[in-house]
């Protein structure tokens, strides 16, 4: 509850960009350049329904440079 898709360090990573899908390859929340720890699991100001989600965490300048990996969603 109240939880947040927290990053370590993410200070340090100044020029990424965080995406993040739903199941069908919908983009629920994206933030380019300086993520700072905030996405609560919301779209668009509303809750988003229990379940998988992916998020893809890419360098802008070096799309070789990247994170991945998914989120539940639990309620």
């Amino acid at each position: 509850m109240n939880d947040f898709f927290k990053i370590e360090n993410v200070e340090i990573y100044s020029d990424y960009k965080l995406t993040i899908f739903n199941d069908a390859g919908l983009v629920v929340y994206s933030k380019d350049m300086e993520y700072d720890n905030t996405w609560d699991g919301t779209y668009n100001g509303t809750p988003l329904n229990a379940g998988v989600y992916f998020y893809l965490f890419q360098n802008n300048s070096d799309s070789n440079l990247l994170f991945k990996g998914q989120i539940s969603i639990l309620k």
